[in-house]
């Protein structure tokens, strides 16, 4: 039987071989197939199951051949074929990292991986291999490395809506920020990977997050934050019927009941995880029980149980060869002799555990060593292929330069000979052109003398300009009224005033009489000069009906407004005519009786109110806030959609009156503010960010408020132009 088995393994190993040789030709004849690629693999795996590495080391490096010649040939392998090649050389990395423990090999065939991915221009694959290398530099403790490829993989995951792998970087992220000791950026990470897990509802995934979460939480002290995690995570593992996973949470559990001084609830749940470390046939967890359950046992007194637990983890430590568990275990032994006054026992353990601490010192030491070899000979390999690529870049270069300086002779002569031919016809035309450069020169002359006269009679008629808008804004600010009569009457006030030019269409105006105040801000069409020419028209029609002509109720002054716009600009309505008028908010404020009527055309009025949801208009309605920040509420006054010029529609305007109360800020502005071009994207400011603003520099003085006010328009603009005039009025009752 064993001559037939041998003779089997013969024929078999023979059609193999030549199966082998086949493929090896398709290689070179760069025409292979899934086929060649499955058979290196099924090689591959027969020698690793028969531990004959080297022979594993041969097929696998077979396979990398191919992906060189992929890498050279772009365009010669179809894309199936390329993913089909990836998904195998994952079987490579995963036999050099955990049977081998190879880190150099892994990194090596991962580079593979990624060019194939490069080729492709697979994002998603390109996600999973940059995570992978993260993963792999994270278990040789090269961190930095580590990070930079999970950032990577974090940024393509995202970039094609893969926020599951993105979650599952964010917790190896967090991994590596949790053994450097920076808890806050590991909290950080793991609860970006909670979020997202609990929004895709993976259970399996907040599970992992959770368990992150609960021992960055006892790293800080925690312990009942921890707890809830654990917890959380226990729950969700019952439901996925995970008995490995609900052993981690329970020993979890338990670890945070010692740590809070409570060991017969750390018992119970150590008992617990023992159960389901059994079923899931984890032989580490359940010697790692065992061990804290000894040690709980001592602390509870119980030094009897203590001792049966202990010796059994040491037992099974020896056999699993967990050297790590069974130096805990001497150690709790040792401290198990001391409190039960048997201090030869309490020697004699400590003593093994000391000569086992030196053994394991000397192979963690090895260990270590081997990890920075690893780390070195990737370095020198990148190192080496940095060095290719400036070299096969200086070649290249090389052979530029000399076709660069064949082509510049070539071009050089065929340029000379053209130079030639050009100055010979040249030589011809001179003579010629000579006689006619005499005649343009007097030309010249003369031109150059008019445009002389006529640039200093432009500079004349700019200058008179300039002169009559200056006067212009003397008259305009002559007709504004002064501020001081504002401060007078109310707590507290400020006027924004920011014309576009040296003149502007926007204008404020008061009045004060018999214990009134009436204040207007508008805004008239156009600004410069038309647009000032229009509000001082306003401001003398303003004078006449509320100074002269008694009429103080805000619609009524509107009104009678608009009769005089369109009688004075002879508006009759018709198609084409100019739309000249003013946008308006005019409100009278009664000091004594302490109440304010608004009337607007298109312009709104704002009240912010500190501590005060509502406010009551006459007839009770009642208006709710639309913005809200801290204790101040902002309400909005609406205009009618009329402004003060001939319209297609023509109603009366309306009075709104309410009561005011102490410390209620009244605001009437133009569009100029909230229109403004600016900010990062250079969008419109618009009416939100301004009430925004309004609301929270409510807190400071008038004074400082326009200051802020200012301060967020220049920081808004930044290096656009104002667009339009700016009015803001503020009043303080």
């Amino acid at each position: 039987m064993k001559n037939i088995g041998l003779i089997i393994c013969l024929i078999v190993f023979i059609s193999l071989k030549s199966q082998v040789s086949f493929s090896q030709e398709k290689v070179s004849s760069k025409q292979f197939s899934d086929s060649t690629i499955t058979l290196y693999l099924d090689l591959a795996f027969y020698f690793y199951k028969k531990n004959v590495d080297d022979s594993v080391d041969y097929y696998f490096q077979k396979i990398g051949t191919i992906v060189n010649y992929i890498i050279e040939n772009k365009n010669t392998v179809d894309t199936p074929r390329i993913v089909f090649l990836i998904k195998s050389l994952d079987d490579a990395n995963n036999y050099y990292q955990y049977k081998r423990e190879s880190f150099e090999q892994v990194n090596n065939y991962l580079s593979k991986q990624l060019h194939l991915a490069e080729v492709i221009g697979r994002k998603d694959l390109l996600a999973k291999i940059n995570r992978r290398f993260g993963i792999s530099y994270e278990i040789i403790g090269d961190y930095k490395q580590a990070i930079k490829y999970y950032r990577k993989s974090l940024s393509l995951s995202f970039s094609i809506g893969d926020s599951l792998r993105a979650a599952y970087t964010y917790i190896g992220i967090a991994n590596i920020y949790k053994n450097w000791g920076q808890n806050d950026e590991a909290l950080l990470n793991y609860r970006l990977a909670y979020d997202i897990a609990t929004d895709k509802k993976d259970s399996m995934l907040i599970s992992a997050a959770a368990v992150g979460l609960g021992n960055v939480y006892g790293k800080k002290d925690s312990i009942q934050t921890a707890l809830s995690f654990y917890q959380e995570s226990l729950e969700l593992e019952k439901e996925l019927n995970n008995s490995s996973a609900m052993a981690l949470a329970l020993n979890n559990i338990g670890g945070s009941y010692v740590s809070l001084g409570l060991y017969s609830k750390a018992k119970t749940q150590f008992l617990r995880a023992l159960v389901w470390s059994k079923k899931a046939n984890d032989k580490l967890r359940i010697d790692l029980i065992l061990q804290e359950l000894g040690d709980v046992y001592i602390s509870l007194n119980d030094f009897d149980s203590a001792l049966v637990y202990l010796q059994k983890a040491l037992r099974l430590s020896r056999q699993i060869k967990s050297k790590k568990i069974e130096l805990a275990c001497l150690n709790s032994l040792s401290r198990l002799g001391k409190e039960r006054g048997d201090f030869k026992s309490a020697y004699q353990y400590l003593n093994r555990y000391q000569q086992l601490k030196d053994s394991v010192f000397s192979e963690d030491k090895f260990k270590e060593i081997s990890l920075l070899e690893t780390k070195y000979k990737t370095a020198e390999k990148n190192k080496q292929i940095q060095l290719q690529k400036k070299e096969i870049e200086a070649r290249n270069l090389k052979l530029e330069q000399e076709r660069l300086i064949r082509f510049v002779i070539i071009g050089g002569l065929f340029v000379l000979f053209i130079i030639a031919i050009y100055m010979f016809i040249m030589y011809r035309h001179k003579r010629r052109a000579n006689i006619l450069l005499s005649k343009q020169r007097d030309e010249i002359t003369n031109q150059r003398d008019n445009i002389q006269q006529q640039k200093q009679l432009i500079e004349q008629i700019h200058r008179q300009v300039s002169e009559s808008i200056d006067y212009a804004k003397r008259l305009q600010q002559a007709v504004l009224p002064d501020e001081h009569i504002l401060h007078i009457n109310f707590n507290d006030s400020f006027v924004l005033f920011k014309p576009k030019d040296k003149v502007s269409g926007d204008f404020y105006w008061w009045y004060h009489t018999a214990g009134e105040t009436i204040v207007t801000a508008a805004d008239c069409t156009g600004h410069g000069v038309p647009g000032a020419f229009m509000s001082m028209m306003g401001i003398t029609f303003l004078r006449e009906i509320i100074v002269k002509n008694n009429v103080f109720q805000p619609n009524l002054v509107l009104t009678n407004l608009r009769n005089e716009i369109i009688k004075v600009l002879d508006q009759k309505g018709s198609a084409g005519e100019q739309k000249d008028g003013m946008d308006m908010a005019l409100i009278r404020i009664n000091h004594i009786q302490k109440s304010l009527q608004y009337g607007g055309a298109y312009n709104p009025l704002y009240i912010i109110r500190n501590n005060a949801h509502k406010l009551i208009l006459k007839g009770g309605e009642e208006l709710q806030p639309i913005s809200k920040y801290e204790d101040f509420y902002l309400f909005e006054i609406k205009a009618d959609k009329m402004p003060i010029a001939i319209y297609q529609r023509m109603n009366d305007f309306t009075l709104i009156e309410f009561t005011l109360l102490k410390g209620d800020r009244v605001f009437m502005f133009s569009d100029g503010y909230a229109d403004q071009f600016g900010g990062p994207k250079g969008k419109k400011l618009k009416y939100k960010a301004f009430r925004n603003i309004l609301l929270k520099s409510s807190k400071v003085s008038m004074l400082e408020q326009k200051e802020f006010l200012e301060k967020a328009f220049e920081n808004w603009k930044g290096e656009n132009s104002q667009i339009d005039d700016i009015v803001v009025i503020g009043i303080e009752v």
